[in-house]
């Protein structure tokens, strides 16, 4: 199997401003501090020459909404681009898109092959408006289709959308956009009838997705049952770790990615900065973020969906008061999501020559898809046909 190249991503804070106040928001100390260009070109340097043990580099400009800052982003890419490192890199920001207009455009269109924008797009436009302070009109959404085609789109659910996570889904699929979706983290995932909810927005999207198999579904319904299914095959093959006991830390928080404040100062990741924790910095700095084993839950030991399970160390910290310690409503709804991915993968597989992702499985890919299935059935108890 080859190895995908290990990528140190370093996070530029341009600015811990924001022209929106969205629901789910994390960045709860928000003020008018920016990234001077002397900063951001230190820390770059500094870590293109540290980085001896990774094969690329992605630097990744941050906010607040960090084309606020365009032309201090604008500077610090055609500084590096100037220049000779050695090693790989690719830049990339993230926006909400409402600024993105004009001689935004017009640079970042002729600079595509280098840099990449990706757009925090909610669903349909009632989704959106309700997630993110009415700005739906003001994004220029056929602009990110035709410059970064492959690029999808940030699809964030919150208790306000979830009611509607299907029709979002949809909506983006028929406009032609790919789809990247996950829960919002810090909000209480617990309510009375969130689960009924879930159940019955999944089910409408195994229905549109068996009914339309020339569409790839959104990876929040495609979940890498496959990991799980490696893990039990080498537990069987070379007597490693059982399958079930395997942790996985979920990001590179600490090892493989450094967060930049608005004055230099480094963290482990950007859910660790100032314009987040603000009067609880302190509450971090006691954690090993490199040590696995001071972040794997103890009440996931054995879950069959560790490996593959999402979480947010920071969140975590500021939720609980420990980065281990994760959101119990999110875990029963990452069950949820996976019992789902385990049906519609196995109706897929029963009609593979339909699905092409399905059709181009490798035959280890194939088994191990097929073991993982078997596995979250098993483990979580419910039985397939019956879910």
């Amino acid at each position: 199997m080859k190895m995908q190249p290990r990528r140190k991503t370093l996070i530029l804070t341009l600015t811990e401003a924001c022209n929106l106040a969205c629901r789910y928001c994390y960045e709860s100390f928000k003020s008018s501090r920016k990234m001077p260009l002397s900063v951001a070109q230190d820390a770059i340097t500094r870590h293109f020459r540290e980085s001896e043990s990774f094969d690329e580099m992605e630097i990744s400009f941050h906010g607040g909404e960090p084309l606020l800052e365009f032309e201090t982003m604008r500077d610090i890419c055609e500084w590096v681009w100037e220049r000779q490192w050695e090693k790989p890199y690719i830049c990339f920001a993230t926006t909400n898109g409402t600024l993105a207009h004009g001689a935004i455009q017009v640079w970042a269109a002729r600079h595509r092959a280098n840099f990449y924008l990706g757009l925090s797009l909610d669903g349909t436009p009632v989704m959106h408006n309700l997630n993110r302070s009415n700005s739906y009109e003001q994004i220029d959404i056929s602009f990110f289709q035709r410059t970064w085609p492959d690029q999808p789109v940030k699809m964030t659910i919150s208790d306000a959308t979830l009611p509607y996570l299907a029709e979002g889904i949809k909506h983006l699929h028929e406009s032609g956009i790919l789809v990247h979706c996950n829960f919002a983290h810090g909000m209480d995932w617990t309510q009375e009838g969130v689960v009924s909810m879930l159940t019955a927005q999944i089910e409408k999207l195994m229905v549109y997705y068996l009914a339309h198999p020339e569409i790839t579904p959104c990876d929040f319904m495609m979940m890498q049952l496959d990991v799980i299914g490696a893990r039990c095959r080498r537990t069987e093959e070379r007597g490693e770790l059982s399958g079930h006991d395997g942790f996985t830390k979920w990001c590179g928080i600490g090892t493989d990615m450094v967060a930049v404040d608005v004055d230099g100062r480094e963290y482990p990741c950007h859910s660790l900065l100032p314009n987040t924790m603000g009067s609880r910095m302190n509450q971090y700095r006691c954690f090993n973020f490199a040590d696995r084993s001071s972040l794997q839950d103890d009440r996931c030991k054995g879950c069959v969906l560790l490996p593959i399970c999402p979480t947010c160390y920071g969140s975590n910290i500021l939720a609980n008061g420990h980065p281990s310690l994760r959101d119990m409503g999110i875990c029963n709804l990452t069950k949820i999501r996976a019992l789902a991915s385990s049906k519609l993968q196995a109706q897929m597989l029963v009609r593979r020559e339909e699905f092409p992702s399905f059709r181009k499985l490798e035959p280890r890919s194939l088994v191990d898809t097929i073991r993982g299935i078997e596995a979250v059935q098993s483990d979580i108890g419910v039985n397939l046909a019956s879910y």
